[in-house]
């Protein structure tokens, strides 16, 4: 039996390494379902573990931008028509 992946999501704050626009958006914890979502979600892959990470450490996530502060998101993708 084949398990459906856990998708969580997660409301974060930082801003860009490159101009330091601070931005407010919401990650997804996995790469699945990419097509369905869309432009809803801001970046895929980050867990709470790798969000923890990221805040404690101030290190940039895929050298773009940089992550200080998360919480989970209430976030729902929306029902195809």
């Amino acid at each position: 039996m084949s398990r459906e992946p856990v998708k969580e999501y997660h409301n974060i704050c930082g801003h860009f390494v490159d101009d330091g626009d601070r931005f407010q958006v919401v990650v997804k914890s996995n790469h699945e379902y990419l097509d369905a979502e869309g432009d809803d979600i801001f970046h895929y892959g980050l867990d709470a573990e790798a969000l923890e990470y990221a805040v404690a450490s101030g290190e940039p996530v895929d050298n773009i931008f940089v992550v200080t502060s998360f919480s989970p998101s209430s976030y729902q993708p929306r029902e195809e028509d």
